[in-house]
């Protein structure tokens, strides 16, 4: 099945069956959650992070006319890709009457590209609509629709993010002849990413968190071995076509703007591409709960979130059989939005029109950036996959590596699994299978008998000897000036993982006080 028939073919078997259908993110009984970003330094509207750039990629010669026509000047430059792009969401059904492509100054980053309101937005109002035949799309059972450039022994043996960046590679290779040339082109320029895979291990050593830097060299790897795969297994379509650095650009893309779902006739119920669509037409709000989690995190988080194994696919190239049964989308305009996690975000499928939907649980003024949220994401996440740093995130957690070896405990007790600790932001500083394991590893009887005290001490203890490592300098962001955009990267994440710890002390000085 094509692309173009997707989205309209999968509403009408929704329709005859009567399914309803839920918003989720991922695999059936997730939330949905967008996977995609730019770089905002949330809660003040600042960013820390590259912005999107304008897009530098084949023109069309009424354009290049345009650009002769029109100033040389770089923001009217800027405004002319944006404005091309408006023209053909406009010609391809995508409605946003309210919404227009800005580039907002920024005073860590510069620039930052994202959606201005014109007019005011009102609560829960549709912003954008897309029709299903702009997206690209990805069905779970869907072969290789180029046999003659990837072959099927290739496609077949791949996880969905790599089969959607050759979709998306096939259609810019296609130039002028593919139907979503205008969303091809303002995606971000190839080589404009600040994300970890980029960084130097001199410069992930910057970050003085371990898990991200080993995180970002086994993906590193892991897509090098891709490439040389592609290269040799499809030598004579995209193995010579697509260099490395094309095959990372695609699948930076996917990776940052991707939806997803999954289409589960059998209970009865459709849970469409992007985890958007809802057959009778509602619209789902956003869940508080993590998407994507840093598989170097993976020992100590809650194992009922099911999109670990996706992530971890997409680190380590390791196949994720669950993920394979989703379908997958690439949604112009939607995807231009920014995030903050606050804007709790709706998204919803008309089956009638075939239109894609999105709202937020807030208005907008006019002149205000409109944004949606990708969910409760911790900033190793957002870091290492879209290349932004969220001030105060909600879902920001920091790892302890080895609690045991930080306080010279030979090992745990009653054959205690845990070694690493996730500290969490709020009054639980851990979850209760942590503490469990702790109180093993520590000999501690459960409380109030003393016995938790000595777990809050010893973790405190451990959060502490953390903060004295991890804590930028004392100037903070305004020791940012002068810096490269890499630098205040690093900086503002140590800033927020010392936030993390300031907080989780605090509340262990608390728990301790209450278990004595």
């Amino acid at each position: 099945m094509t692309a173009r028939k997707w989205g309209f073919c999968l509403a009408v078997v929704a329709a005859l069956l009567g399914c309803p259908v839920d918003v989720v993110d991922g695999l059936v009984g997730t939330p949905f959650v967008r996977r995609g970003g730019r770089r905002p330094y949330a809660r003040r509207n600042t960013c820390i992070g590259s912005a999107r750039p304008p897009a530098e990629s084949r023109l069309k010669a009424e354009a290049v006319a345009e650009d002769s026509r029109s100033t040389s000047s770089e923001k009217s430059g800027e405004r002319r890709g944006e404005d091309r792009f408006e023209r053909w969401a406009a010609q391809a059904g995508i409605r946003a009457p309210k919404l227009r492509h800005e580039v907002f100054a920024d005073g860590l980053v510069g620039d930052l590209r994202g959606l201005k309101a014109v007019e005011a937005t009102s609560k829960s109002e549709q912003l954008v609509t897309v029709p299903a035949k702009a997206a690209i799309s990805l069905t779970a059972s869907e072969s290789t629709p180029f046999r003659s450039w990837v072959s099927p022994e290739f496609w077949d043996s791949q996880q969905w993010y790599v089969k959607l960046a050759l979709k998306l590679l096939w259609e810019r290779q296609l130039g002028a002849a593919s139907a979503v040339e205008g969303y091809v082109n303002v995606l971000p320029v190839q080589g404009s990413f600040e994300t970890l895979i980029h960084w130097t291990d001199q410069e992930l050593d910057t970050l003085k968190y371990s898990r991200c830097a080993a995180s970002a060299k086994r993906q590193r790897a892991a897509w090098d071995k891709l490439h040389e795969d592609l290269v040799a297994r499809c030598p004579e379509g995209a193995g010579r076509a697509v260099t490395r650095d094309d095959l990372v650009w695609a699948l930076e893309c996917v990776l940052s703007r991707a939806f997803n779902g999954r289409f589960g006739g059998g209970q009865k119920s459709a849970v469409l591409s992007a985890g958007l669509f809802a057959a009778s037409g509602a619209a789902y709000a956003v869940t508080e709960q993590p998407v994507w989690v840093l598989v170097a995190a993976l020992a100590l988080l809650p194992l009922t979130l099911p999109e670990l194994g996706s992530l971890q696919a997409a680190v380590s190239g390791k196949p994720d059989a669950k993920a394979a049964a989703s379908d997958y989308v690439l949604v112009p305009f939607v995807d231009s939005m920014n995030h903050v996690t606050s804007a709790k975000t709706e998204l919803s499928f008309s089956p009638v029109s075939g239109d894609l939907g999105v709202s937020v649980n807030r208005g907008y003024r006019e002149g205000e950036q409109a944004y949606i949220s990708y969910g409760l994401k911790s900033n190793d996440e957002l870091l290492q996959f879209y290349g932004f740093v969220e001030a105060d995130c909600p879902a920001d957690t920091y790892v302890l590596d080895d609690v045991a070896k930080s306080l010279g405990v030979p090992g745990a007790k009653g054959g205690a699994p845990t070694k690493e600790v996730v500290i969490r932001r709020g009054a639980e500083v851990v979850s209760a299978e942590t503490l469990e394991n702790l109180r093993a590893l520590l000999g501690a009887a459960e409380g109030p008998g003393g016995g938790d005290s000595a777990v809050w001490t010893a973790l405190r203890t451990v959060c502490e000897a953390e903060l004295s490592q991890v804590r930028p300098d004392a100037q903070g962001a305004a020791g940012d000036a002068g810096r490269t955009v890499r630098e205040r990267l690093a900086s503002a994440f140590r800033r927020e993982k010392a936030s993390v710890l300031d907080e989780a002390i605090r509340n262990l000085e608390k728990l301790e006080g209450g278990a004595s």
